[in-house]
Formats: C-alpha cells, structure tokens, sequence
C-alpha cells in the first residue's frame, strides 16, 4: 500500500474501531449485555441472516462479525493492508470492539451458518475481486479465465471452513461443536459450553424450516419469520459473469474428493448423498 493510502488506512481504522466501541458501549447502557451476534464464516448467507434477525423485533442488539480470536483478526487485518483501498470494513471494527467485552461473549446468541466449501471458495473470489484482486478486472468486466487458474491454486490446499471453526468456533467461545450431532429432521445443531450457545444451520437449507430453528433459538415465540435475502451474487455488478461461471466450472475428480474427504465440518453436517450432489456439480464428468 502506498504511503498515502496507508496513512488513510490507519486513520480510518482508528475512526471505524472508535465508532464501533461506542456503539457497542451505547448498546450495553441501553440494552444489558444480552445480544444476538451473527458469527460466521465468509460468504455464508450472513448479512441475509442478519437481516432477518433484525426484522425479528427482538429489542436487543444484532451484531454481524466474522472475527474474534487473535489469529483471525491478525490475518485479516494483514490482508486488508494490501487491499486496493483504504477502507477499514465496519465488521472487524465491531469485532475488536466486542473482544473487550467478555460479558456480551458470555451472554450473546450466536449464530453461525456452514456452506459448500467450493461455492464458499467460488462467491468470496468473485465479491473480493476489487478489493484484493484487482489486476482480474479489466473495466466493469473479470478475467473469468485468470479467475478459473487461481482458484485451482486456492483448492489445491483448502482449509478455510475448517481453519475458521477451530480458531472462532473451538478456541475463542470454546464450543467444541463436533461433540453434538447435526439434527437432520430439524436441520440445525446447537452447540454449547457454560453459558455461551452458537446455533449452526446450512446455507443449503434457507426457507427450508431455517426461519422456525431461527426464531426458536433466539426466543422469538410465535413470530411469523421470513429470510430476507441480501448480499446475493446473482444481483451483483459481476451477477452474470458469476451465473456462467458457476454453471460451466469443471473441476479436477481427486481434488474435488480430496476437498470433501478432507474437510472435517463438510462431514459432519452433511450427508454422503448430499456431498455427492456437490461433487456432481462441480465435476461435469
């Protein structure tokens, strides 16, 4: 980054960090410490689920992070130094924010949400092109074939689901979530340790009884809940180039296998049918 891009860097950092500690310590005067907080991997169906927790009217806070734990943060601080601008995203500031606040971990509702790892890989490449791959873009326009070449390189060692659900998930709430089944009647795990609960469902399951495990984790009664789809790659500035490549994406048999034999949180939510359809989709044999 650039020296002046840097300073801009630092500056807003330290405004957006300042922002969000007060906004969580504005919270904590007005709500307690009670809160539901949308903690979640990337490109997981997130900001839909924070969407609709929101139009829940549950009168305490929501907040979206996808960071806590020192190596998380660490890294994704790193990779948004070298970004093309000098934009410090709001989440990782609530992030910081909420790790000074142990009695909103010790008391919060979390609620996390598992994916496709490869559709996981697929969407984060194409929504993080502009910012940490801008030399795939030429005008309003990706360079699909590029693209295609360094996500080969991406999957060839691909651990990110379970990477973040061993240093969030396991090391900073401490929820060993692998020591509960995954309910396949009710497609939802809840997990817990002390007094602290994550709620994991599939992203694969939106409005398939999601809403009802939703409302009945956060204590939202009887409330008619609807999933307020956002953040869809579809509706993007890149949507069609996302839809086409998707759809003709043909990749390597054994390093598709590899991925999902290899990928432990993929084998506990998932049946060996329905990982045999994900195999099916990304290998058009």
């Amino acid at each position: 980054m650039a020296g002046e891009k840097m300073k801009l860097y630092a500056m807003t950092r330290m405004a957006t960090v300042r922002a969000a500690k007060l906004l969580v310590f504005a919270n904590k005067l007005c709500h307690g410490v009670r809160s539901v907080l949308i903690f979640q991997m990337g490109k997981v169906g997130s900001t839909t689920i924070e969407h609709t927790v929101r139009g829940m009217g549950l009168g305490i806070p929501v907040y979206h992070i996808h960071r806590l734990s020192d190596a998380g943060i660490q890294r994704v601080d790193r990779a948004n130094e070298r970004a093309s601008d000098w934009k410090y995203p709001w989440n990782l500031a609530v992030s910081k924010a909420i790790r000074n606040c142990p009695e909103i971990i010790d008391n919060g509702l979390f609620v996390s949400i598992v994916r496709d790892p490869i559709a996981i890989a697929v969407s984060s490449f194409f929504q993080t092109c502009k910012r940490h791959r801008p030399h795939l873009i030429s005008g309003n326009s990706i360079d699909t074939e590029l693209l295609h070449d360094e996500l080969l390189q991406l999957l060839r060692n691909y651990r990110y689901g379970d990477t973040w659900i061993e240093e969030e998930i396991h090391g900073w709430l401490g929820i060993d979530i692998y020591a509960f089944p995954f309910d396949r009647r009710r497609r939802a795990l809840v997990g817990e340790a002390g007094n602290r609960r994550v709620l994991f469902l599939r992203m694969e399951d939106f409005s398939q009884g999601t809403e009802r495990e939703l409302a009945a984790f956060l204590g939202a009664g009887a409330k008619q809940v609807s999933l307020r789809n956002a953040n869809v790659g579809q509706e993007k500035w890149y949507g069609r180039q996302y839809q086409e490549f998707v759809s003709s994406l043909n990749l390597p048999e054994d390093m598709v296998a590899s991925i999902y034999a290899n990928t432990r949180y993929v084998r506990h939510f998932y049946s060996a049918e329905e990982i045999e359809g994900f195999r099916r989709k990304w290998c058009k044999v």
